[in-house]
């Protein structure tokens, strides 16, 4: 009998995810247990692709290596440049939808009501600008990516708090759920009818940068943005301006600006960061590494997509490495 063709990953995947690749015909092997025999056989790569990992000296290494899929669901951190053309990268796209929908709307509820620092007492709460409750039922939600999380974050504002739903995807295409979409050229336009933003982009070539001051300046003075996609979509210098400027409008976000050190953190160039309408958290709105659950639904979404790969079904989330070389 033929051996097994060999999928490797970076992580211990559990037994469920173990018994489909088996199923499949493929046998999943740890990167740390790599050995001569291990190499010549494998033909995908599940990885959390940052950290430690030598992802450089690992691709040159795996000479039947057919696919690269990542449990995250962004791909701007990978070395494109150095993975061979006929290796295809698959993205885990869609994985995070509901966790991160969620966390985007629990940053959205918070600054509506002003629970964006520490209240010491009901007299400081009332008197402070930054407290002052927005209302949010019936109100207008703009979503930056209407697929994934952007659809997520929809449905709930469209269901949970009766709002008419905006998106702004690159074309403009309709998406299921939404009132109108437009493309994001018209974004900035579009900006004064929202009350609250919710941003969920990738960072790709056409992304970095595509929320600055054309966009921010058209912002209602009481509004909200939250970024749950990658901090280098905003333009960073402009978003403090007019927090500074315009007080009423408040900013959640969960991503960072990582100023080419390939980490995101909390700490800001022009001091974002300290500003008193500014909620933000560690980038822990996906929460596949401290949850078994959410863990549970990102490994087999990155499993199940990379053998419809190898079978030469319709996988999902194919990179198009233009976007991002």
């Amino acid at each position: 009998m033929a051996a097994m063709d060999i999928v490797l990953t970076t992580i211990p995947l559990p037994g469920e995810a173990i018994k489909y690749l088996e199923n499949h015909g493929f046998q999943a092997r740890m990167v740390s247990d790599m050995e001569e025999e291990t190499m010549a056989r494998a033909v995908a790569l599940l990885c959390w692709c940052m950290g430690d990992l030598d992802l450089l000296s690992m691709i040159g290494k795996l000479r039947g290596l057919r696919a690269i899929q990542t449990f995250s669901a962004g791909v701007d951190h990978l070395p494109f440049n150095a993975i061979p053309p006929h290796v295809a990268v698959l993205s885990n796209a869609g994985a995070y939808s509901r966790p991160v929908a969620e966390f985007a709307w629990s940053l959205v509820l918070a600054l509506a009501k002003g629970l964006n620092g520490t209240t010491p007492n009901r007299s400081a709460y009332i008197s402070s600008p930054y407290s002052k409750p927005y209302l949010i039922h019936g109100k207008t939600l703009m979503v930056f990516g209407t697929r994934g999380i952007g659809g997520e974050a929809a449905r709930i504002g469209k269901e949970g708090f009766k709002m008419r739903v905006i998106g702004i995807n690159r074309s403009g295409a309709p998406a299921p759920g939404i009132d109108e979409v437009h493309p994001s050229t018209d974004a900035p336009r579009l900006a004064g009818r929202a009350d609250v933003v919710i941003v969920s982009l990738p960072l790709t070539k056409e992304t970095r940068g595509i929320i600055g001051r054309d966009f921010l300046s058209n912002m209602k003075d009481e509004s909200i943005l939250v970024n749950v996609g990658r901090g280098e979509v905003i333009v960073e210098e402009d978003l403090y301006e007019e927090l500074k400027r315009r007080p009423g409008i408040r900013f959640g976000t969960d991503v960072w600006w990582n100023y080419g050190s390939g980490e995101s953190v909390m700490k800001t160039k022009t001091g974002l960061h300290s500003l008193p309408n500014v909620l933000g958290t560690p980038h822990i709105a996906g929460g596949a590494t401290y949850s078994d659950e959410v863990s549970r639904e990102v490994i087999m979404s990155a499993v199940t997509n990379v053998v419809k790969f190898l079978e030469g079904r319709d996988a999902r989330n194919l990179v198009n490495r233009s976007e991002y070389v």
